[in-house]
């Protein structure tokens, strides 16, 4: 069944989207007279006003984002609503993507966002095979505003145009042309991450007195139990509590918390 958000009136009439003002959500309101309506969700028909034509939508946003959105509305197998105001989301993320990646003459080489090209190397290849398409897309969308947060290096966005590629082709297919490289992007390698990078170098602690929470910060998983406490005991917050007392018992439970007692 494929399901779209329908209109209907305080007095049961049913109102196509050209009458419409959407906003976020699927709540609209009446273009003549200002009348607030709710979406409801319900089968497509002529008879609801609420049919989807893909051949407008891809006029109108391209074939790559009518694509993705299908693919980003949620998990799979789960019915969903068609959301005419949603694909607008989508199709701004392709827009920057091709806004900021057109140019690689301007990107540097180096190193780059190692830490988050990884993570988002391995979330895509495992949402893909797993078909979580809509998760793997989410990782895309918050890798390239890191990319494009500063410098762009070469790595990162050539990896970000082979992840998108199975979810956008005709756009990574042109924004890999302006790279110079030989051949079409989607017979490339795969791109590949290593795990040792997926190991998270640092986490956000709490530190108890005497059995309650107190404080939390972070902290390098590197440093030895010595020097974490130290840096508990050197928190404003924690020197204040312990100003004067006698610190019996300090515990470091690595990546979780410090534990101090004080008496």
């Amino acid at each position: 069944m494929i399901l779209s958000y329908a209109y209907r009136d305080a007095k049961g009439v049913y109102h196509g989207y050209g009458e419409l003002e959407i906003g976020e959500g699927g709540a609209a309101k009446l273009k003549e007279g200002g009348e607030a309506i709710a979406p409801q969700v319900e089968k497509m028909s002529k008879s609801k006003k609420n049919v989807i034509n893909p051949d407008e939508v891809i006029g109108k946003y391209g074939a790559d984002a009518f694509r993705m959105y299908e693919m980003f509305m949620g998990p799979i197998d789960d019915s969903k609503p068609w959301d005419i105001h949603g694909i607008e989301g989508v199709s701004r993320f392709l827009r920057k993507a091709w806004t900021h990646l057109s140019d690689p003459s301007s990107w540097k080489d180096g190193e780059g966002l190692t830490s988050i090209r990884h993570r988002t190397i391995a979330k895509v290849t495992a949402d893909i095979e797993a078909m979580r398409y809509n998760t793997a897309i989410s990782a895309l969308m918050v890798f390239l505003s890191a990319i494009v947060d500063g410098p762009i290096h070469r790595e990162d966005a050539e990896t970000f145009l082979h992840l998108l590629n199975p979810f956008a082709p005709h756009l990574t297919e042109e924004l890999w042309e302006k790279t110079k490289h030989k051949g079409f992007l989607s017979t490339a390698p795969w791109p590949t991450h290593d795990p040792k990078l997926l190991v998270d170098k640092k986490a956000e602690i709490a530190i108890q007195i005497n059995g309650k929470v107190r404080d939390r910060f972070e902290v390098d998983l590197a440093w030895p139990d010595d020097k974490v406490i130290a840096a508990a005991l050197g928190q404003p917050k924690i020197k204040e509590a312990v100003d004067g007392k006698t610190l019996a018992k300090s515990v470091y439970i690595k990546g979780r918390l410090v534990n101090l007692v004080i008496g």
